[in-house]
């Protein structure tokens, strides 16, 4: 049976591919809001999962033990997908903090993985773009973390 946290939120796992090591696991499991059968509702913004971000609508189906696996996008819910790995910080926790305090004002949401020193951030619709990508661009040309695009929009890849 599929592991929930309550009737109406179900985990998805999407099985990875491993390159050179990265992402660290086989898969990563989401939650999600059901919808219609087969249809879910992303729940929380991916780890290590590309090309997906919250509130998108995805098809999954059980396997023969219950666990439900994502088939394919069904439609996207209009937020991004960033994540942040933040470099020579001595104190990660502190650090990731840090970072999450600073994007705040943004409004987005953030969540820190102290054991990869990374953090993944959801960018729903109406965030400044702009001011985001040229703090995130600022940062990593100062050497203080490297980000990764997920899941981006024409807007995003427009900015300069």
């Amino acid at each position: 049976m599929p592991e929930a946290i309550d009737e109406s939120f179900v985990k998805i796992r999407f099985a990875l591919e491993p390159d050179d090591g990265w992402p660290p696991v086989n898969s990563e499991g989401l939650w999600a809001l059901k919808m219609a059968e087969p249809l879910y509702k992303i729940d929380n913004v991916p780890w290590f999962v590309r090309n997906l971000a919250a509130c998108d609508v995805v098809v999954a189906r059980p396997d023969q033990e219950g666990v439900l696996w994502f088939e394919e996008k069904h439609q996207w819910g209009g937020h991004l997908t960033l994540r942040v790995v933040l470099h020579g910080a001595i104190d990660v926790a502190e650090a990731l903090r840090l970072f999450i305090d600073l994007l705040k004002p943004y409004g987005v949401s953030v969540e820190g993985i102290v054991q990869y020193g990374m953090a993944a951030v959801d960018v729903p619709p109406g965030v400044p773009l702009a001011a985001l990508k040229a703090l995130l661009v600022e940062g990593e040309k100062e050497g203080r973390w490297s980000f990764e695009e997920g899941l981006i929009s024409e807007e995003w890849l427009a900015i300069l």
